[in-house]
């Protein structure tokens, strides 16, 4: 026997298989290619989240749960337009700090709910910050316009304000006291009625 004969599969049967099994591959590895390229192509425009900051929708509704602790300060640019959004310490007013992102489905379902408190307590001084989490800023700017947000936007890729407020998803809503520390913390999508009945409770309180 030759030494290209030692090389053939002895069975003309296995050689047909063999044929039938390359060809199978020929044909199914450029579609596993191409099904890898369509799952990572949306992915490569969006932000890339630090590994201490990497935080995910909270789709549940939220209660308010009672906090004592100082709210860290922070500056960061503003969504749209120049200049900077910041937080000091001590707040000096009650304020509202919603964290939140345009690709978080309930941070849409609750986005109008904030507005409308917004609308309702601004003149009764409570300010309202929402920062803008791990987004785009065209992201960012298309969900204010979509819902009509009013109050100062801060743009937040980074996700530092998450990180220092110990936010383990968004939206989350922080309400700290006019001293300057966090009295209630929401997890999930909060509700208007739910975000009022906490406003006028520590408003009776600093009144």
């Amino acid at each position: 026997m030759s030494e290209a004969d030692a090389d053939e599969p002895a069975d003309p049967q296995r050689r047909a298989s063999l044929r039938r099994w390359l060809l199978v591959a020929a044909v199914a590895t450029p579609i596993v290619l191409l099904a890898v390229v369509a799952f990572a192509l949306p992915r490569l425009g969006a932000p890339h989240p630090s590994r201490d900051s990497a935080i995910g929708a909270a789709d549940f509704a939220a209660t308010p749960v009672p906090e004592d602790r100082p709210a860290p300060a922070f500056d960061l640019p503003a969504l749209a337009g120049p200049g900077s959004i910041s937080l000091r310490s001590p707040a000096g007013s009650i304020t509202v700090v919603n964290i939140w992102a345009s690709w978080c489905p309930p941070c849409r379902q609750e986005a109008p709910q904030l507005e409308q408190v917004w609308t309702r307590y601004e003149g009764r001084g409570v300010r309202f910050i929402g920062v803008d989490h791990q987004d785009t800023r065209e992201g960012g700017l298309s969900f204010v316009r979509e819902f009509g947000i009013t109050y100062p936007v801060a743009f937040d890729p980074g996700g530092t304000v998450a990180a220092r407020y110990g936010a383990v998803g968004v939206p989350t809503t922080f309400v700290i006291a006019p001293d300057g520390r966090i009295a209630y913390r929401f997890l999930g999508k909060t509700t208007a009625a739910m975000l009022a009945t906490t406003l006028d409770r520590l408003l009776g309180r600093s009144g």
